[in-house]
């Protein structure tokens, strides 16, 4: 799937980082957290800063990056989202990057 900058930063912010479950299952979302980082090389690269907010954002909106995460990190990104969906805490810049998911589910 290809991400951009915002997706990655999207997809950091809604993956659970209170997980329980199986030991695999963590594995692989401390995996999805650390390839979803941002490198010093890219937070130079490609401008990322902090706001005075605490969330970060670029002005980089083009440039993406290839990720698989495999069925099991694929599951725990779109079970991420509906939870937002059912607790009705979707935001607007959310959407997007959910219809992807879901397209992808099909």
């Amino acid at each position: 799937m290809k991400l951009s900058i915002p997706d990655r930063m999207i997809l950091q912010s809604i993956i659970p980082s209170n997980s329980v479950g199986s030991l695999d299952k963590l594995k692989i979302i401390k995996d999805m957290r650390d390839e979803l980082t941002f490198s010093d090389r890219e937070v130079s690269q490609y401008e990322i800063e902090l706001n005075e907010t605490g969330e970060f954002f670029t002005n980089d909106q083009s440039s993406t990056l290839e990720f698989d995460f495999g069925d099991v990190g694929f599951g725990v990104l779109l079970d991420s989202f509906k939870a937002l969906d059912k607790e009705e805490k979707l935001q607007m810049y959310h959407v997007n990057l959910y219809e992807r998911l879901l397209d992808e589910e099909e």
